[in-house]
């Protein structure tokens, strides 16, 4: 590692059978899955509700984003609350691997063809052991109307 190389670190995460990771940066904490509270009419990718220091924050299962199989969630299954655009969203993931720290080096910008067509979602790839980490912008994952509708559940969450 040279004095250039910059150090960065990403929560590694396990959808089916793919390896994922989100800088450090988007993630306040993992925590213990808890069936999320139903709460009607709110859009089919909200999975519920959860009240997590006296805040209701809205569950989204990304693993049919991520997979083409979704399991039901199990023992190991982890929500990854992330903080976007100031407001909290807890992703349902298979399991939290662990943190994994990265030189700038060992990020894998992904080819063009798959940057193009995941529309910015792919930022790099890393390895780990014989696997590949797919390294996600979690801003990406949702378009800008998902993140209106978590934003505004949030902010009614809050104040109500």
């Amino acid at each position: 590692m040279s004095a250039l190389d910059t150090l960065s670190r990403v929560v590694v995460f396990r959808v089916d059978d793919g390896l994922f990771g989100i800088d450090v940066a988007h993630v306040e904490r993992v925590v213990r899955h808890t069936t999320p509270r139903h709460v009607p009419r709110l859009p089919a990718w909200i999975a519920g509700v959860i009240e997590l220091d006296e805040r209701l924050v809205p569950v989204v299962d990304v693993r049919d984003r991520l997979s083409p199989q979704v399991a039901s969630p199990g023992l190991l299954t982890r929500l990854l609350l992330l903080s976007l655009d100031a407001e909290w969203c807890a992703l349902m993931v298979d399991q939290v691997l662990d943190v994994r720290v990265y030189s700038s080096t060992e990020l894998v910008s992904p080819p063009p063809m798959v940057r193009d067509r995941a529309g910015g979602l792919v930022v790099g790839a890393l390895k780990r052991g014989a696997d590949t980490i797919l390294c996600i912008d979690p801003r990406v994952l949702f378009s800008s109307d998902e993140r209106l509708v978590i934003g505004d559940l949030a902010g009614q969450a809050a104040h109500g």
